[in-house]
């Protein structure tokens, strides 16, 4: 167990409109050097609920500072095979004025309307920022909405440790370590306290998902729920800069809090061939001078 974080404010924190009931996917990206944040949003609005059009507003706290560039909306609605992938459920997938969701098997919020998001805000701190998503509700379209986009920052959630190999000067392994809560107070501001305090904080259902590659060995975390090999949507989705690396998802459910550690040797085989040559053929030159001083 680990004995303190990467950042006394790693933590995310969602608020919002007392009668919605919101459940979130968190997605950490690892792999190499695309680290991003991807966020599942699905806010479901009460049947007891006025049928005019109501406005409602998802908030989500990030601890650090982002630009509007840095906020990368998710089209899905185009995207059907990744819909499946990322939902991995039976469903039946209708498209009218939203592509709507039902799921096959009975369960809960069984149906509901995947949205491009566009109606969203980003206020600034000195400190953090807020991302505000406007739901807009009609109960003659949908029950519930799904909101899917990427923050292309882990700035307060990750930290990579490089160590020195033993005997091989300038050759290192490296540790990745992913340290994540959501809405823990202790780690937030004291003004978004306040201001939760106003709202509903409480997460109906959580998925956080850490993406890696084969590459990195995980070392130490609180135990995933499940480990998946992921398909080749996953990696199109993922693997934009053109990496051949095997994907690998590490599946936590409710989890209020991670702490991971990967460890990636960044030295490959044939360095390590080479450098080993190297020192024999140091070896050898150093025994020769001596040999040559010594007759």
């Amino acid at each position: 167990m680990h004995s303190e974080s990467i950042n006394n404010k790693n933590t995310i924190a969602i608020w919002y409109d007392r009668n919605l009931k919101v459940e979130l996917d968190v997605n950490l990206s690892i792999i190499s050097d695309s680290k991003f944040i991807e966020f599942g949003v699905k806010v479901e609005v009460p049947e007891n609920i006025s049928s005019k059009i109501n406005e409602y507003y998802v908030n989500l706290y990030l601890p650090f500072l982002i630009n509007d560039n840095e906020l990368i909306p998710i089209k899905l609605s185009n995207n059907l095979p990744l819909i499946r992938a990322m939902f991995n459920e039976e469903i039946d997938i209708t498209i009218r004025k939203y592509v709507k969701i039902k799921y096959q098997k009975n369960v809960l919020n069984k149906e509901f309307c995947i949205r491009d998001l566009k109606d969203i805000n980003i206020e600034r701190n000195n400190f953090y920022s807020i991302i505000k998503i406007k739901v807009i509700h009609s109960s003659n379209e949908c029950k519930a909405y799904y909101y899917r986009f990427r923050v292309n920052k882990m700035n307060a959630f990750y930290k990579a440790e490089e160590k020195n190999i033993p005997f091989i000067d300038g050759f290192f392994k490296k540790n990745e370590i992913i340290d994540f809560t959501i809405n823990k107070e202790d780690r937030l501001y004291s003004d978004i306290v306040n201001v939760m305090k106003h709202y509903k904080t409480k997460i109906y259902r959580s998925n956080v998902f850490v993406i890696a590659t084969e590459k990195e060995d995980l070392i130490e975390d609180y135990g995933y729920d499940k480990k998946i090999s992921a398909s080749d949507i996953w990696r199109k989705h993922y693997l934009n800069n053109g990496l051949m690396d095997d994907l690998v998802v590490y599946h936590y459910k409710g989890k209020e809090g991670l702490y991971l550690k990967f460890e990636l040797n960044k030295t490959s085989r044939f360095i390590y061939l080479i450098v080993f040559l190297l020192l024999i053929i140091t070896f050898i030159a150093s025994f020769k001078t001596m040999l040559c001083k010594c007759s």
